[in-house]
C-alpha cells in the first residue's frame, strides 16, 4: 500500500517543481519568493508558500485515495475482509485530511504572526 502512495506523490513532483521555479517577478509568483539577497521574511514566505501548495495538493491526493477505497468497497461483493479494508481506507483518509488541515491552521497562524510587523496584539 505504501508504494502506491509514494508512486502517487512522485507523479506530483513535476507539478511541484514547475510551480517552485516560476520567475519570482512574474504575474504569478512561484513558491520561491526571492532569487538573491534573501532575508528571514523571505524564508518565512518560502515556508508559507510550500505549505500552501501542500494544502492545495492534499485534497487531490485524498480524492484519489477515496476513489481507491470506493473501488475496494464496490468490488468487495461478499468479501467481508475487503469491505473492512475499504472502510479503513475511508476512515484513515478522513483522519489524515483533518490532521493536515488542523496542522495547516496552526502553522499558518504562527507564520502569520511571525511575518506581521506590528506585535501590538501580543501586548508589546
Amino acid at each position: 500500500m505504501m508504494y502506491r502512495v509514494f508512486f502517487a506523490l512522485s507523479l506530483l513532483f513535476p507539478a511541484f517543481a514547475a510551480r517552485a521555479f516560476e520567475h519570482p517577478g512574474g504575474a504569478e509568483k512561484g513558491i520561491v519568493p526571492c532569487v538573491d539577497a534573501c532575508d528571514f521574511k523571505d524564508f518565512i514566505a518560502l515556508l508559507k508558500n510550500a505549505i500552501d501548495f501542500g494544502i492545495y495538493v492534499a485534497p487531490m491526493i485524498a480524492a484519489i485515495i477515496f476513489a481507491y477505497g470506493g473501488f475496494l468497497y464496490m468490488t468487495a461483493g461478499s468479501n467481508q475482509g475487503q469491505t473492512e479494508k475499504a472502510k479503513e481506507v475511508f476512515r484513515l483518509t478522513l483522519i489524515g485530511l483533518v490532521f493536515v488541515f488542523g496542522a495547516w491552521l496552526i502553522v499558518n497562524t504562527v507564520l502569520s504572526t511571525l511575518t506581521t510587523s506590528d506585535f501590538s496584539i501580543l501586548g508589546g
